[in-house]
């Protein structure tokens, strides 16, 4: 997206580039087992991370990239057994500075721009804690991407909350679901007074980048966004909603047309109660100081009960109409006025109240007109829409649902950092969320029979049927099959965005859910609702971005991109580097594979095994003389990269020395289940008499992988202790490289 003013048109071409996270991997050696690209195969873990942030993904979506799913018909059922994740839970520091990655394999060519994203970073203030995931301070990253390198840079956004808090080191503006308690500096009169006040409405938007007139924002539903600069992640000034038009807040999932107008919806409370406003923003600067100036209200449109509007996260849009789905998850404003008097967050007056039927409002965004049609289904929450378009006189809408309460509670932290059983309640215990298609009529009236289907559409099941009060009951039709349920549903729906939004598309992709966080990416097919889906234990992929292929023909001719987390720890919690949000976050790989079935890694090593280096036979000065500061009585940290090379003659039917698959299995067991987060000289029974020294780190690495492997195939193991240290062992030789 490109500046309007006349001097950003200089950089029109590269603002095209950019690539923007509008909301949250196959790993390397699965890369290499799909692809047979190699078989000189690095350890999987060969970088181990503190925060988890793992991989940064690019991934081909081709009709048949992804694993197909399993054929026969599958049940959902509880989970049991899921893995704690309150290791990414926790608060990291900002990498202010641009790191250099290493990169290894290829970056497509035309893959340039700034992948952004914004999320919590910071989760408490002195002794205060915050309650909720939504409460945490937004921390702002930027994966840069420019022929072939890649730099990670991330910024904690200056807000008002932010500064205020870290001035005063302690909370001291409420958040969704934490209600700030009264300054104790203040007079006892003064500390009894602030109890009857309305909790102000915080700037800490942790949400989503947006953009306006060719401007970017992150934005929270507050009335408060801050706009930041892409390029250097720096906070700007904060832009009020309510200064330009009468409403409260706004989502921070708008829609776009192509000519960069863009469209979004917003609350507006008063002494008659409350209202859903249509909010257009024009594309267009009228100088350059400009921001949402010529925004306007299109459209208000009252709620089922005043006091009780809905909560909505995002709305439909497509080429003539918005879609707004009024659901039965209820903004209690009694509860909401009174929560600060009450002691209670904002997030204590939003509840589920399934006696309220869910309705559908189609807005006309030319005109403003709200159409006559009254559309009501069954009560479902929903966050997130796939897409809309029109058809035959209808609007179909596709929406991620749940039949139930829309989990906006289960995300307390408390719930988040459980382990073992009390997790497996937690989620067990949540809604899933499927994608689903809803018919909507756009000519509704009296000369219509009743009782009878009105949708005229031969390639969906959804109806819509006229009652005799004159309303349209509608029912939807799954997306999906069967087998999306054994993974747990999904969700953060996406899809060719600049394509597809509006119109008539096929493809959809997600995350599945069979964590309380996002654990697969999924590409979904709505004509044949066939899955396609990556899933790798202990990794948590965020929402899937898709980036087409300049030019492309096909609708699904791109890639996806997406971070993936994981909690996976170093041994020592005290470990220097977790002071860092520089080595938290960075401390990862990302593998990128694209359409010609090429991968690419980005690295950054980091340490990884602790040992200390000492012979049993020398003195503490001789051990501290020969082996330096790897003498260290307290022990050091290694991030030991590992190559396996095998040979043997290629097997005419895989075209492989060796199925990779095999061989990673055969490298997990040789060498990542004894030595990965392992003290070498206390947890490895090996090293007790032997010392660490990275020769002989190669030999254990070979006497257990020859134990495995067939015979005669292993050649070759390759240690990295540095860039600059590596050991090469060919079984009776070991030759240091320096």
């Amino acid at each position: 997206m490109t500046s309007n003013t006349v001097k950003a048109d200089e950089n029109r071409s590269k603002r095209r580039k950019e690539m923007e996270i509008l909301g949250l991997p196959l790993s390397k050696s699965d890369a290499c087992t799909r692809y047979g690209l190699t078989t000189e195969l690095p350890s999987q873990r060969d970088t181990l991370d503190v925060l988890g942030i793992r991989s940064f993904n690019v991934l081909p979506v081709l009709k048949d990239f992804l694993p197909s799913p399993q054929q026969e018909p599958l049940t959902f059922s509880n989970r049991k057994g899921l893995q704690c994740i309150s290791p990414l839970m926790r608060s990291v520091e900002e990498t202010p500075q641009p790191i250099l990655t290493k990169v290894k394999g290829h970056i497509p060519k035309w893959l340039n721009g700034s992948l952004l994203r914004n999320g919590p970073g910071k989760f408490e203030f002195g002794e205060e804690k915050y309650n909720h995931w939504f409460d945490g301070m937004a921390l702002l990253h930027q994966f840069q991407l420019e022929n072939g390198i890649v730099t990670y840079r991330s910024k904690f956004l200056q807000s008002d909350s932010y500064v205020t808090n870290s001035q005063r080191n302690r909370i001291m503006v409420s958040e969704f679901g934490t209600l700030a308690m009264p300054d104790p500096c203040k007079s006892i009169f003064g500390r009894f007074i602030s109890w009857f006040e309305m909790p102000r409405p915080t700037d800490n938007s942790s949400v989503n980048y947006v953009v306006y007139k060719g401007d970017y924002y992150v934005s929270t539903e507050t009335n408060f966004m801050r706009k930041v600069d892409p390029e250097t992640l720096e906070t700007k000034e904060k832009v009020d909603w309510s200064k330009f038009i009468v409403v409260n807040g706004a989502t921070a999932h708008p829609h776009y047309e192509p000519d960069g107008t863009a469209y979004n919806m917003g609350n507006s409370y008063g002494k008659h109660g409350s209202s859903y406003n249509i909010i257009r923003i024009p594309p267009q600067k009228s100088n350059h100081n400009d921001t949402l100036q010529g925004a306007k209200v299109l459209c208000s449109i009252a709620p089922a009960e005043k006091m009780k509007p809905s909560y909505y996260h995002s709305f439909g849009m497509s080429e003539n109409y918005v879609i707004f789905i009024e659901q039965p998850i209820k903004i209690n404003l009694f509860r909401v006025i009174t929560s600060k008097l009450l002691g209670k967050p904002i997030a204590d007056g939003i509840n589920w109240e399934p006696q309220y039927k869910t309705r559908f409002h189609v807005v006309n965004k030319h005109t403003g007109e709200l159409l006559p049609g009254q559309f009501y289904s069954k009560p479902f929450a929903t966050f997130h829409q796939i897409n809309a378009f029109e058809d035959q006189g209808c609007v179909v809408l596709d929406l991620c649902c749940q039949d139930g309460e829309g989990n906006l509670h289960i995300y307390q932290l408390q719930n988040l950092r459980k382990a073992g059983e009390g997790l497996d309640q937690i989620y067990n215990s949540t809604a899933r969320a499927f994608p689903r298609r809803f018919v909507l009529p756009l000519n509704v009236d009296s000369s219509m029979p009743t009782g009878q289907n009105l949708s005229p559409l031969p390639y969906t099941s959804a109806s819509a049927v006229k009652e005799a009060d004159g309303t349209v009951w509608c029912m939807h039709e799954n997306l999906h099959s069967e087998d999306l349920e054994e993974v747990g549903g999904l969700e953060f729906p996406q899809i060719n965005y600049s394509r597809c939004n509006g119109r008539k598309y096929r493809f959809f992709y997600g995350c599945g859910f069979r964590h309380l966080v996002g654990d697969s990416l999924i590409k979904m097919d709505t004509e044949t609702k066939k899955m396609k889906i990556w899933q790798e234990d202990g990794f948590y992929p965020s929402e899937p971005v898709f980036v087409p292929v300049p030019k492309a023909t096909a609708e699904d001719s791109g890639v996806i991109l997406s971070v993936v987390v994981t909690p996976l720890q170093r041994p020592s919690e005290n470990w220097a580097a977790q002071k860092s949000q520089c080595k938290c976050l960075m401390d990862s790989m990302a593998s990128l594979s694209h359409v010609n079935g090429e991968a690419c890694y980005l690295i950054l090593e980091a340490p990884g095994l602790l040992e200390l280096r000492a012979s049993k036979s020398l003195s503490d000065e001789e051990n501290l003389k020969l082996f330096g500061k790897c003498n260290n009585p307290n022990g050091h940290g290694h991030n030991y990269k590992v190559v396996v090379t095998v040979r043997g003659e290629i097997d005419p039917t895989s075209g492989m020395v060796i199925n990779l698959t095999d061989l990673k299995e055969y490298m997990q067991e040789a060498i990542m289940e004894p030595l990965d987060h392992k003290n070498l000289d206390k947890d490895v029974a090996y090293f007790a008499d032997v010392v660490s020294t990275t020769e002989n780190v190669a030999v254990y690495i070979w006497e257990n992988l020859q134990k495995r492997l067939p015979a005669g195939t292993l050649y070759k193991v390759k240690v990295y202790e540095t860039d600059q240290n590596i050991v090469v062992y060919k079984g009776e030789e070991t030759t240091p490289e320096k």
